[in-house]
């Protein structure tokens, strides 16, 4: 089998605003222990570690806020992994300016590398079926942007959704024919129920080269 070389870039940002007091701006929700022993950024810096399954990692780039520097150094010193890069923000700009910056840096590090860009504050409980997924959207995003989806369990407003449309590859990628944000639309309660509709995951795979030229589209 040959492997896919993976730069994980681990978004690391927040206002800490969700879980308020417990989380806040000087301690977002990814420092804290809520699914394991181990913090949410370390479980997914450690999540990212070994590869397998025609996966192999790099190691990982981190994004975060400046003001998160000692923290992320300090808690991945204590789960022993070691960083490619951390690039601090002065000030949060989103995902598409975060993609971009790993885009750049990653092109420099190896041009051949697939991106994926991951939130530090998911869960996921099945680190295997999460590389093989990886390997089945590898070749799929050799020309586009994929974004994975999560089946939600019942509405939620608090995310956004995704559409699906005609198939690209077989093992449930398909094409992203539209979408919306959850968070204060009535229509949360009723569409997402659709098979046609995943939830929103926020990561993404793309090869470097590809988002910084605008070869690819994001329709997978």
């Amino acid at each position: 089998m040959t492997s896919t070389t993976v730069t994980p870039v681990i978004l690391s940002g927040g206002a800490g605003t969700r879980l308020w007091p417990l989380s806040h701006a000087a301690m977002p929700k990814q420092f804290h222990a809520l699914a394991s022993e181990l913090t949410m950024l370390q479980d997914t810096a450690k999540r990212t570690a070994q590869g397998g399954d025609g996966i192999e990692f790099e190691p990982a780039v981190v994004i975060a806020a400046d003001t998160h520097l000692a923290g992320i150094e300090a808690q991945m010193g204590a789960l022993g992994q070691t960083l490619s890069r951390i690039i601090l923000e002065p000030m949060g700009r989103n995902t598409a300016a975060a993609a971009y910056i790993a885009a750049a840096v990653v092109e420099r590090l190896d041009p051949d590398s697939l991106v994926m860009l991951l939130p530090a504050d998911h869960v996921i409980a099945d680190p295997v079926a999460f590389r093989r997924a990886i390997a089945a959207a590898a070749t799929t995003a050799r020309s586009r942007i994929v974004t994975f989806g999560i089946t939600p369990e019942g509405p939620e407003t608090g995310y956004g959704y995704i559409q699906q449309g005609a198939e690209l590859a077989p093992g449930g990628q398909e094409r992203v024919e539209g979408g919306f944000q959850g968070e204060g639309h009535a229509t949360a309660y009723r569409r997402p129920l659709d098979a046609s509709h995943v939830m929103r995951g926020r990561i993404v795979a793309v090869f470097a080269a590809g988002l910084k030229s605008g070869r690819t589209v994001p329709t997978c």
